[in-house]
């Protein structure tokens, strides 16, 4: 069922707002318009976004405009906001509605206030732990969705509107940046590590190391199949992002002339979805992005169209102009490092709308809700902690009819390190976030 929105000015902005409300929660169509006369005409529902009171009759639904959409520049300050139910909304307003839920959307999924000047951790990421969305409480809930299904139900009301939700997903992401422990690092790398586990005195690294290149074990990293196996039981959806770049401090991945490593990328593109890891060193460098995604296409033998940024590495709105340009269709990096949580307060995938150029771009964004790192190293949970703040996000998720994602790596189940007593955590997040019991 379509549904007529009226404003005197159209934009970008509003059409932007209106495609994540009604299109991509609400399953719904939609048509802007400026002419009076073929709004007060239209039979079906109707979105009055303007001051003109007069236009609402039966069948509409008034939204006053707070003025964002309107606008072209990026607002450095942080938006007014005013308690609704059982949480903040941004741009309260005294219409049934309560608030601006299309300029509260825009501003939470365009990432606005990443563009305003904030704060930055140690490796120039945007640092959500006193962020607007931190202290409004936005960033533990699927919150642009929640508006967008109070809109709907609000033109449900008052019109002859209909929506459905659509069906909760899961898809877990895993990240190589590492694809062995041990082997194929190469003659200086290998004895590079036995120098260091000489000079540590770490005797039990040294062992293993040893065992593993003689061949009497295993590599601790080689989980694939072990990850393959949990996800066929399951039936889970999985994304496989490969670091290619060239050794650096951050980025000390497996060399791509391995044969090994390219064997394990053909290997598990036949049968799942794969995409480029960018390396750090590569974020600030054209040249080596062009490099690394030329890599990953030559030992694939397919287009590289997904990504996710090492580290995480996100600024706006550099980051997304460049994996625009050069066709990359699907980015998977929207999320936090240090909380889990909703970074643009959307778990369903959307198109990616650059502020600057006020445009919408053919880039779709898949963001994750809570990562291995996160959970273990950040958060400081326990093993069963990690498995019940997943399950939260979950719930949140399936209640809005989203997709939850979640970020691993091949080294999170090796049992080792960090992640002693972490081996059964992501079989189990799996057992539980591939369905959803909605009894």
């Amino acid at each position: 069922m379509s549904v007529l929105v009226f404003t005197p000015s159209p934009g970008a902005r509003l059409e932007y707002a209106l495609e994540l409300a009604l299109g991509e929660v609400l399953n719904s169509d939609f048509e802007v318009t400026d002419e009076l006369a073929r709004f007060d005409a239209w039979s079906g529902p109707k979105i009055n976004y303007s001051d003109d009171v007069e236009r609402n009759g039966k069948g509409t639904l008034h939204i006053a405009p707070e003025g964002l959409l309107s606008e072209r520049t990026v607002r450095t300050e942080e938006p007014e906001t005013g308690r609704l139910g059982d949480g903040m909304v941004p741009f309260p307003n005294a219409t049934e509605l309560g608030f601006d839920a299309l300029a509260g959307i825009f501003w939470m999924v365009s990432r606005m206030e990443e563009y305003a000047p904030h704060p930055v951790d140690q490796h120039g990421r945007f640092d959500p732990r006193d962020c607007v969305s931190m202290r409004m409480g936005w960033i533990t809930r699927p919150v642009a969705e929640r508006w967008a299904i109070a809109l709907g139900r609000a033109l449900e009301r008052c019109s002859t509107f209909t929506w459905t939700l659509s069906e909760y997903k899961f898809v877990t992401t895993i990240d190589v940046d590492s694809a062995y422990a041990y082997r194929h690092k190469g003659l200086m790398r290998t004895l590079g590590g036995f120098a260091k586990d000489l000079m540590g005195r770490d005797w039990a690294n040294f062992k293993a190391r040893a065992r593993t290149l003689m061949g009497q074990q295993a590599d601790p990293f080689d989980t694939y199949d072990r990850f393959s196996e949990i996800h066929r039981r399951y039936g889970a959806e999985v994304v496989w992002f490969f670091l290619l770049a060239d050794y650096g401090m951050n980025d000390k991945g497996v060399t791509h002339r391995s044969p090994n490593l390219q064997r394990l990328i053909r290997g598990l593109a036949d049968h799942d979805a794969i995409g480029l890891h960018p390396g750090y060193q590569s974020h600030a460098s054209i040249e080596k992005l062009d490099t690394e995604m030329e890599r990953l296409r030559k030992i694939s033998r397919r287009d590289v169209v997904r990504t996710r940024q090492h580290f995480l590495l996100l600024h706006f709105p550099d980051s997304y102009r460049r994996l625009v340009e050069r066709g990359v269709l699907h980015d998977h990096t929207m999320g936090h490092a240090k909380i889990a949580g909703f970074r643009s307060g959307m778990s369903r995938s959307y198109r990616h709308f650059d502020l600057e150029k006020s445009c919408i771009t053919p880039l779709r964004i898949h963001p994750f809700v809570a990562m291995d790192a996160t959970l273990n190293h950040y958060m400081g949970l326990s093993p069963d902690g990690a498995v019940a703040e997943v399950e939260r996000l979950r719930d949140e998720v399936a209640a809005t009819g989203g997709t939850l994602r979640i970020l691993w790596h091949n080294e999170s189940v090796a049992d080792l390190w960090g992640w002693k007593g972490w081996t059964e955590v992501y079989e189990e997040l799996i057992r539980r976030c591939v369905t959803v019991d909605r009894a």
